[in-house]
């Protein structure tokens, strides 16, 4: 089975093209945490989606925006240069929308410090969705 999931901040704005049939190709990379790990270690994934997830992707999301991506993991490789060259990537077929780095930081400086962290997370997640275009 070859399925990933993944959440992660974008790193940069995402690039939108059109392939030869007119096809939208997006394409991204994203900061994702290690789980568990003693020091603060990241994964920079990239991530290509295609079609109205891919426009939607490049039309409402930018550098430092939240979301959420399944997809499988896709390798290839080629020839430069007489060197063989290797790439793995994430082909995403779902790209979720969770919000927006200013919005969630402005929204967390409002959340009573009492609150358990899952009602936290649960109302700033709550009032980000009206950002959502869909």
């Amino acid at each position: 089975m070859n399925k990933v999931a993944l959440v992660g901040r974008l790193t940069r704005d995402p690039e939108l093209k059109y392939g030869q049939q007119g096809m939208a190709i997006c394409r991204f990379s994203l900061a994702v945490k290690r789980p568990r790990s003693k020091e603060d270690k990241a994964d920079f994934p990239m991530v290509t989606c295609f079609g109205k997830i891919a426009e939607a992707v490049a039309n409402y999301q930018t550098k430092g925006s939240l979301v959420a991506v399944s997809g499988i993991i896709a390798t290839d490789k080629y020839e430069k240069d007489g060197r063989v060259i290797y790439k793995t990537e994430v082909l995403a077929d779902e790209v979720e929308f969770l919000g927006k780095k200013d919005v969630v930081e402005r929204q967390l400086e409002h959340v009573d410090p009492g609150q358990n962290d899952w009602e936290k997370l649960g109302r700033v997640i709550d009032q980000c969705d009206d950002d959502v275009p869909f």
